[in-house]
């Protein structure tokens, strides 16, 4: 859309506007063209931080769902993404040995009764993501009970899907060295694919999401016998 169009809509300056472009472009929610802005790019990825304050009480209440699946004593592999890491603060206080796929995740589960084992390897910038050769090695040598991992997208077509071939490839790893899969995600990303297929949906052993789920895709999940588990938001 056009600066002008935009002014038809909003009854703002040009010059408001066109900051409001520039912060947008900035954070990854749009990319900005002469005289306007376009939508993003398929696989722009939105900051961390902007990810981190949206619908924070809808993601705790998320991970507050996955962390009672877990028990006591429990080895998991906790993946990275702002939804996890809801999952992470909410299983701090436990008793289990956890290897996280960020130093975010990391963090937050340190203090608590949580072992913390952390792969070695670079990190990625802005999320503090580690999917190096060096993570890959240290999930094959870990047997967990549990892969808690998130996606950027999930069809029962196209399967569970990622943003990046390394962030796949760690997904990977965690499904072979995990006796069973809980995956944590808001209804809006069901339906949705991205670039790169880690694992099919059915898959799965465990699926938390939201209410708003898409009724096809939960039912086609249900019927390849994974159990989805609905968490009810505030509107």
């Amino acid at each position: 859309m056009s600066v002008s169009q935009l002014q038809e809509l909003t009854g703002a300056s040009a010059i408001t506007i066109r900051r409001d472009l520039g912060e947008l472009a900035e954070q990854g929610l749009l990319q900005r063209v002469h005289g306007g802005a376009d939508r993003a790019v398929r696989g722009a990825r939105i900051p961390f931080g902007t990810r981190l304050a949206s619908d924070r009480p809808t993601k705790q209440a998320l991970g507050a769902v996955v962390a009672d699946l877990i028990g006591d004593g429990e080895s998991i592999v906790i993946d990275n993404g702002t939804t996890c890491l809801a999952a992470a603060e909410a299983l701090a206080p436990r008793p289990i040995t956890a290897l996280p796929l960020s130093l975010h995740t990391a963090l937050a589960l340190t203090g608590g009764q949580a072992e913390v084992i952390l792969p070695e390897g670079p990190v990625e910038r802005d999320t503090l993501a580690l999917n190096s050769a060096g993570v890959l090695a240290a999930i094959g040598q870990f047997r967990a009970d549990t892969f808690i991992v998130g996606a950027c997208g999930a069809s029962l077509d196209h399967g569970l899907t990622s943003e990046t071939y390394a962030d796949a490839a760690v997904k990977r790893a965690g499904f072979a060295s995990a006796s069973r899969t809980i995956m944590v995600s808001s209804g809006a990303k069901l339906g949705r694919s991205s670039a790169f297929s880690f694992a099919q949906a059915e898959d799965l052993s465990v699926l938390v999401t939201t209410s708003d789920a898409p009724a096809d895709v939960v039912a086609g999940l249900r019927a390849a016998g994974v159990e989805v588990i609905l968490v009810a938001t505030e509107v």
